[in-house]
């Protein structure tokens, strides 16, 4: 028997978003979304002021990660 397994999917726009940051920024954004797969609410995570329950940011630089965080049946 394993653990919980994350997995880490992409909100339709981000490949668009993420082109107009430079490739260093996107380097530190994408190593901080891997770290996720074995966290998904690490100790600087917080919801965003005004959004519904089961959103979370997480602060990258002058960046945010926003995560929500799914329970899927198999």
């Amino acid at each position: 028997m394993g653990g919980i397994v994350y997995t880490i999917e992409f909100a339709p726009r981000t490949e668009e978003q993420l082109e107009i940051i430079p490739k260093h920024i996107k380097r530190l954004i994408f190593e901080r979304i891997e770290k996720l797969k074995d966290n998904p609410r690490p100790e600087n995570v917080e919801p965003p002021h005004g959004v519904d329950k089961g959103l979370y940011r997480i602060r990258q630089g002058d960046y945010r990660i926003v995560t929500v965080s799914r329970i899927k049946s198999c």
